[in-house]
């Protein structure tokens, strides 16, 4: 989907608060992902999150701060949030996970509960 949107993503060192950010530079978009974040599920979450970015908020630009950023509250992360919960939890996977906790959900997929919340519009 980055490919699709025209949008640049690279890994890199950033220490241990920043998950990831968005930047749009010169009309050009970016992704950058932490390269220290070894989670391949939470890589996807930061992603899709910066994706969200990328079309609702291309402009701005935005961080993801490691292990913050799905509670914050500010509209912009929540929207972000919001699209990354819809991008990465297909209809298809509610359905194989429709008789399994939040809890239960978010073990087996290892998407964080707060996402699997969001997507569930609870």
């Amino acid at each position: 989907m980055a490919d699709q949107l025209n949008v640049t993503v690279m890994s890199m060192p950033m220490g241990n608060n920043i998950a990831g950010y968005y930047k749009y530079i010169k009309r050009r978009k970016y992704v950058f992902i932490n390269s220290n974040i070894k989670d391949d599920v939470y890589r996807k979450v930061i992603l899709a999150h910066e994706l969200g970015h990328s079309i609702m908020h291309r402009t701005q630009n935005c961080t993801f701060m490691n292990g913050h950023t799905l509670l914050l509250t500010s509209k912009i992360e929540k929207q972000a949030n919001i699209f990354a919960a819809y991008f990465l939890i297909t209809n298809s996977l509610l359905d194989d996970y429709k008789d399994f906790t939040r809890e239960q959900f978010s073990d087996c997929t290892g998407y964080p509960e707060e996402l699997i919340k969001l997507r569930l519009n609870e």
